[in-house]
């Protein structure tokens, strides 16, 4: 066999266990999680507002706990309009330690959901099928199961999110840097700079 044979097949071989591998289903695998966003807001509230049959939304002070899942795919600059992302938003009683949101409590818990994209899928729709359930772990961190589905005005669209969502306020994040400093002796030279 000649070298340069010898080199189109290793090179072909790795080609193929790329493909083998990056097309591998697996579910329980969360994908682009650097893209996703898994927040809740303490005393808040979700104002809708609506114009010309489109509701849109803020997240504005409030009463009550406000979860917001994010997700945006980087956008290529070499591609036209490939921009994507999507959001899933609604609210609960903050006095609770435990909830499940269904069928007919989606309106209550203003929950929506909205999709960005150039395709004829995009815009922002109420939730009104399956279930979102959530358990408080602490005051900074709920764990949050989303399994819904969506009418959009093309097709449906079925969403499932499960994940640990942390608060937005600052001093969390602070506290949490602070924390992370803490641990690692190394990094306490860092601070005196």
């Amino acid at each position: 066999m000649s070298f340069k044979l010898v080199i189109l097949i290793k090179y072909t071989s790795i080609i193929i266990l790329f493909f083998l591998i990056g097309c591998k289903k697996n579910d329980n695998v969360k994908y682009f999680d650097e893209a996703a966003q898994y927040i809740f807001h303490k005393n808040s509230e979700i104002n809708i507002s609506e114009s010309n049959g489109v509701n849109y939304t803020d997240i504005k002070s409030g009463n009550k706990i406000v979860f917001k899942y994010k997700y945006e795919e980087e956008d290529n600059p070499m591609i036209e309009d490939d921009e994507f992302s999507e959001e899933i938003i609604f609210e609960i009683d903050p006095t609770i330690n435990s909830f499940v949101i269904n069928n007919n409590d989606f309106k209550k818990s203003n929950a929506l959901y909205s999709l960005q994209c150039n395709c004829d899928s995009s815009g922002n729709f109420s939730v009104t099928k399956g279930e979102i359930k959530g358990e408080k772990l602490n005051e900074d961190k709920w764990k949050i199961d989303i399994n819904i589905v969506i009418q959009t005005k093309q097709n449906e669209i079925s969403k499932n999110v499960s994940a640990i969502f942390i608060s937005k306020n600052e001093s969390n994040i602070i506290a949490f840097i602070k924390n992370i400093l803490q641990k690692d002796d190394k990094t306490a030279i860092v601070q005196k700079y």
